[in-house]
């Protein structure tokens, strides 16, 4: 009975995952109102739960009941801090004010506060308690190190030095017709090769 509730659980959390990642990605472009900066704020979210899933995996945590529930909310904290993070970005791209330090001062007290609260229980003697703070550490030191180290060097690489270069930042449009553009040539040679064969 007990694995039989596990399985629904897990299956549940998978559905719920995916569903409140597609209410993530319409808030963020009602936020936004920009596909482009939406799908660079959900890079960081996707890749923070991915590294959350392989640390716990490396470190032998199982998903139970108690941790599925500490990764909802660390999957609510990094859409925030990629939200905070976004708009700092942002501002500094468009005002040439620099508002990185105070917006990364409050992801750094959320996060902190968060680890203080949370990171406490890893002291607890019960198995569950330790689960829980094991993945909340986990992912929240995942989705801070992203958001400071990887994902301002996402959004330089995508908007501020394609500026400085005088090119556009890169667009929806511009990312499809490249790609496009580079499979018609890739297909092309491959056939063409194949067929002087």
């Amino acid at each position: 009975m007990n694995e039989t509730f596990l399985g629904q659980l897990r299956d549940d959390f998978t559905s719920l995952i995916n569903y409140s990642l597609i209410a993530v990605l319409l808030i963020l472009f009602l936020f936004f109102k920009r596909i482009e900066l939406v799908i660079l704020s959900a890079i960081p979210i996707i890749i923070t739960g991915i590294v959350t899933g392989g640390l716990m995996n490396l470190f032998g945590l199982q998903l139970n009941i108690f941790s599925t529930i500490v990764c909802t909310m660390i999957f609510g904290l990094g859409v925030d801090f990629s939200i905070f993070m976004t708009s700092a970005l942002q501002k500094e791209y468009t005002y040439g004010k620099s508002v990185l330090p105070t917006y990364r001062a409050s992801i750094l007290m959320a996060a902190i506060t968060t680890i203080l609260a949370i990171g406490a229980l890893i002291f607890a003697k019960h198995p569950a308690l330790k689960s829980i703070s094991a993945v909340s550490l986990i992912g929240i030191f995942s989705a801070l190190i992203i958001t400071f180290v990887f994902y301002p060097i996402l959004f330089n690489i995508c908007i501020v030095n394609r500026t400085k270069k005088g090119k556009s930042p890169i667009s929806l449009r511009l990312f499809l017709h490249s790609s496009l553009s580079f499979i018609y040539y890739g297909l092309g040679g491959f056939i063409f090769s194949f067929l002087e064969e």
